[in-house]
């Protein structure tokens, strides 16, 4: 039986990149994250470093193990990780430019390009905004013509 500590944690074979990342030499999957295996159970190695340095039960859904912004998936730095919620792990992911959805540069529906605004009033004033100009003049469109309908 392996006993999993911090002292195992340490002893997994690595490289350091220009980034201090711990990478581990075991290749990562297509989602860019190290499994390991461990008494014929899978672990996500990220994962399983935070709950072992947070005292955290790793099968708990109600936490996420976040990594820093400069930061590579395959990364099992404690100094590069924290933990917190899903919601936090993907506010990370859009500040950091990782999240799938901001790196989409056409439009899935009209192939489009999407066009980037600061929205200047209102609640979300100062927040970033991605739509596509074309399914954003047909939506309204549409929706002229509903309201026209309704008078």
């Amino acid at each position: 039986m392996i006993i999993i500590n911090e002292e195992w944690i340490n002893s997994i074979p690595k490289i350091v990149n220009s980034n201090g990342c711990w990478i581990p030499l075991k290749r990562s999957g297509s989602d860019g994250y190290v499994q390991i295996m461990i008494d014929l159970i899978q672990y996500r190695l990220h994962r399983l470093v935070v709950s072992i340095y947070y005292n955290l039960n790793y099968h708990d859904q109600s936490w996420d193990a976040r990594h820093n912004e400069s930061c590579d998936k395959a990364c099992f730095w404690i100094e590069h990780l924290k933990f917190g919620t899903s919601s936090d792990n993907s506010k990370d992911a859009v500040l950091h430019g990782t999240h799938r959805q901001t790196q989409k540069e056409i439009c899935p529906k009209c192939l489009g390009k999407y066009k980037t605004i600061k929205i200047k009033t209102g609640w979300h004033r100062g927040e970033i905004h991605r739509h596509c100009p074309t399914c954003r003049s047909t939506y309204n469109a549409e929706l002229d013509k509903r309201n026209r309908r309704k008078k």
